[in-house]
């Protein structure tokens, strides 16, 4: 019987240099759930392949255990929404303080 797998694609910020980003890839290796995870790094992707119903909570449990600060999102819009906010507010705190 030929095994059946998902491959998803979710998207990240906050991870600044790619000793990070590999830090994420390898402890994302090492969970059961996940039969192979790519972080790559210059596009803020990262590729899990699995066979769990649902594996995004795992993802971000994952990588928040290693990188804090980091978000996870499901889409490329998402993650573009919240960066275009946090400059917003950067921006509005740099007007404030002129």
């Amino acid at each position: 019987m030929k095994e059946t797998y998902r491959v998803e694609e979710f998207y990240f910020d906050e991870i600044d240099c790619p000793n990070c980003a590999n830090k994420v890839e390898v402890a994302l290796n090492k969970s059961e759930k996940i039969i192979e995870a790519q972080v790559i790094f210059l596009s803020k992707k990262i590729k899990v392949r699995h066979q769990e119903k649902d594996i995004y909570s795992d993802v971000c449990r994952i990588v928040k255990s290693v990188e804090k600060d980091t978000n996870v999102f499901r889409t490329k819009e998402e993650s573009f929404k919240d960066n275009n906010s946090k400059k917003e507010h950067q921006e509005n705190i740099i007007r404030h303080k002129y």
